[in-house]
């Protein structure tokens, strides 16, 4: 192959009148960017001899092409234009002049409907080139559509490589394509073959010269989504244009099946996040350098501290003495002698490495060590002088404010819940807020809004929660369905289980053996919702915090409040403003802290042990196994709602048995492929789209999850006009906008209308209250 690797001449070098009315005459345009990075801030690669180039190293592309040249600056190199007649145009953005560039995308975008795979990545350099006034007609990314209209890809790619599909198994076995949604996944998943990925990756487009196979590559990445969208909206009217049906197609199936999910919001997510990611976030330097030197200045003293308390620690002086937060082996082994020393056994991997990760050393119990303390602080010191150096690194000038920078991250719905995720860098996971550091000095401080401007932040009031009581509810009105016959695809079983549950009158026998004492503990979670109500539903209906509920709860059930008797609910109900604030903030304060450990956990199926270790990694409470499962039980039976809807999703939403299909699974452990018969859960997220999973725990979780991820999407892209532009960050359930001052008022009326817009849609029908109270502020801070 490499022998018959020869030059280019295809790529299109200038865009002259009559490409230009080809495009414009053309009903579609699919689009595609071949880049030299991530984004237009991100670290430049380096490239080397050995670096690939396609099916060989740089070296050895160099002897075929001599006069080829690096150029590793970050650019958009090569834009792909593919067309309703079936031509793919391919322009060298590098031979173009840049009024040709801009007039090549707008032409190529705006009034268009466009289609793309990860269409977030490509309009994101369409907005860097051509400015933010693009408007496409309609958005069709086959990622989002994969995961919006067809979830259950995933399955299948496992499902065709066990009957041997040697396209599906390649994609399972290379690590680099181990993506459900990846383009070369949903090729091989469709039948559509197997894409050569081999010049994916930046490097590839740092070359002068341009090889046929780098051609044949980009005209692939072009072609194939148009044909996965045909398949997946079930395109086969060959007598109709394509953009007859395109839209009308894509309506009809949405709306059947997801309900308007992809429509109504989806389609406008990728032009909404990348214009986002290219406005950027603010930070302001002259904070960056005081919480950089106020780090800097704590780093000695931490160091002397952790050698008193650890002397071991001396001979390795210099290692902690540098602002980098790397360990070495020396360390380790001091640390592991330290923890010995003091009856604590630190973790292994499977390679035999100690494990000195947060997590891992709380749950063996010796981070509460006075010596780690201090480690912890100088970890901690060492890992915010590093963020300092990355953010200066990865930002770009702010032209119109030079004592800021801006932080332009990739901003994508990749993640299974279609929940936003963001990278290089990471702007959602920002440093937490250090215990008794003034908020000027905390490391989100930086984020800071310039003169004239503010910070409008909103966020959703405990909207997982909020959701779970919905989802339970909606479990109750789907078994009543079953009951009455109106559902008639669940198993038979289990309406005779749900039947006989709401019979109070049939006594029913939990400690049967095998399924008959499985159907009658069922039933038993049925009868005991149907006798107790749904308690989380009625407290944020009476306007009751579910955390102060459920570590009252706790501290009835340990022995620690008394309340006479009364049901905690009643008791809480009976409190004026002033007591219940005092019992918050006070009297059950760090029991309302505990509580969050079962309100999040159980709520997404943990078992005893994860509620266990996540009470004390996440909320730092002290307790044994056999307490975790006392409040465990406690928590189950105060809200047996949601003890049902779990057990309904197990037995209602998931396979039979019966119907498990032998698929290829990779075993994380072992680090290869198995075949083993999988069940698949099936359900929606509170707006109707689809989800489906393997487990039962993850069918409620992505349930929730996805509910709160249509939530925030539709936010964002339903809110007011003149603030839509204005959109800076999003952290699960959080939307930072970046306001003037003078429209500050009108901006937070505008965000909360468009979030209890969205979170009514999916509650209301639930009887849920929504919740979501904007606040303004001059730089990024916990509110209180």
């Amino acid at each position: 192959m490499a022998n018959l690797l020869t030059r280019s001449t295809s790529f299109i070098t200038d865009y002259t009148y009559e490409l230009q009315k080809q495009i414009l005459d053309s009903d579609f345009a699919s689009i595609d960017f071949e880049t030299t990075g991530l984004t237009a801030t991100s670290i430049p690669i380096a490239m080397r001899k050995a670096t690939p180039i396609g099916h060989m190293t740089y070296g050895k592309y160099k002897m075929l092409f001599p006069e080829c040249t690096i150029n590793c600056a970050l650019r958009a190199r090569i834009f792909s234009v593919g067309l309703d007649n079936g031509e793919v145009l391919v322009f060298d953005l590098d031979k173009m002049e840049i009024n040709n560039k801009i007039s090549l995308i707008i032409d190529s975008i705006n009034d268009k409907v466009i289609i793309g795979h990860n269409l977030v990545f490509d309009l994101g350099w369409a907005v860097e080139i051509a400015g933010h006034d693009l408007h496409p007609k309609l958005v069709i990314d086959t990622m989002l559509l994969a995961r919006v209209l067809r979830p259950g890809i995933t399955f299948k790619i496992h499902e065709e490589a066990a009957k041997g599909d040697e396209d599906c198994l390649d994609i399972l076995q290379n690590i680099d394509h181990n993506n459900p949604v990846s383009l070369a996944s949903l090729a091989a998943a469709h039948g559509l073959g197997s894409m050569d990925k081999a010049y994916q990756k930046p490097a590839n487009w740092c070359l002068s010269v341009l090889s046929n196979e780098h051609f044949d590559y980009v005209k692939s990445d072009v072609l194939v989504p148009v044909q996965i969208y045909k398949i997946i909206v079930d395109y086969t009217d060959d007598s109709m244009s394509f953009n007859d049906t395109i839209e009308q197609l894509l309506f009809k199936m949405d709306f059947e099946s997801a309900g308007g999910c992809y429509n109504r919001i989806y389609q406008h997510v990728p032009l909404a996040l990348a214009k986002m990611s290219q406005r950027g976030i603010p930070i302001h330097i002259p904070t960056l350098n005081n919480v950089e030197l106020d780090r800097q200045n704590k780093l000695q003293p931490l160091v002397d501290d952790l050698i008193r308390l650890i002397p071991a620690m001396e001979t390795c002086r210099e290692k902690l003495e540098d602002q980098k937060p790397g360990v070495n082996a020396a360390l380790k082994e001091v640390l592991r002698a330290y923890a010995s020393g003091h009856g604590f056994t630190l973790s292994e991997n499977e390679k035999g490495e100690l494990i000195i990760e947060s997590k891992n050393v709380k749950l063996n119990g010796a981070s509460k060590l006075e010596g780690w303390v201090a480690w912890d602080k100088l970890q901690a010191c060492k890992k915010t002088i590093g963020s300092c150096n990355s953010f200066r690194g990865v930002s770009r000038e702010d032209l119109d404010n030079p004592e800021f920078r801006r932080l332009v991250p990739t901003m994508s719905t990749i993640t299974v819940t279609l929940r936003i995720k963001s990278g290089q860098p990471n702007v959602q996971n920002l440093q937490r807020a250090e215990r008794g550091l003034a908020d000027e000095l905390q490391f989100r401080s930086i984020v800071r809004a310039p003169e004239g401007y503010s910070l409008v932040i909103n966020d959703y009031s405990q909207v997982e929660l909020r959701l779970a009581a919905a989802l339970s509810i909606r479990a109750l009105n789907q078994a009543k369905d079953i009951i009455d016959g109106v559902n008639k695809e669940a198993p038979p079983w289990v309406r005779q289980a749900l039947v006989r549950g709401a019979n109070f009158q049939i006594p029913l026998n939990i400690e049967a053996d095998g399924f008959a004492g499985f159907s009658n503990k069922f039933s038993q979670s049925y009868r005991t919702v149907l006798q107790k109500g749904t308690l989380m539903a009625d407290a944020f209906r009476c306007g009751i915090d579910p955390h102060l509920l459920t570590g009252l709860n706790m501290a009835i059930t340990q022995g620690n409040f008394d309340i006479g008797g009364i049901a905690p609910m009643d008791y809480l109900k009976s409190l004026s403003k002033a007591e219940s604030k005092e019992l918050t903030k006070t009297k059950l304060k760090s029991q309302r802290n505990s509580a969050k450990a079962p309100n999040f956990g159980l709520l997404y199926g943990m078992q005893t042990k994860g509620l266990w270790g996540a009470g004390i990694t996440n909320y730092g409470l002290d307790w044994t196994m056999e307490e975790a499962e006392a409040a465990r039980e406690a928590w189950f039976k105060l809200y047996p709602e949601i003890a049902f809807w779990q057990d309904f999703t197990r037995v209602a939403c998931v396979q039979k048995a019966s119907d498990a299909v032998d698929r290829h699974v990779r075993n994380k452990y072992k680090k290869v492929l198995e075949t083993r018969p999988v069940r698949v859960g099936f359900s929606h997220t509170l707006s109707g789209r689809p989800v489906v999973a393997e487990l039962s725990r993850e069918v409620t979780n992505y349930s929730d999850q996805g509910s709160s991820a249509d939530m925030m999407l539709e936010s964002i892209v339903t809110l007011d006009e003149r603030f839509r532009d204005c959109v800076m960050n999003t952290i699960h359930d959080e939307i930072i906008l970046l306001v003037r001052d003078e429209d500050a008022e009108d901006a937070c009326f505008a965000l909360k209308k468009a979030m209890i817009d969205a979170e009514d849609r999916v509650l209301s029908p639930y009887g849920i209250p929504s919740e979501a109270d904007p606040d303004v502020v001059k730089f990024w801070r916990k509110v209180d």
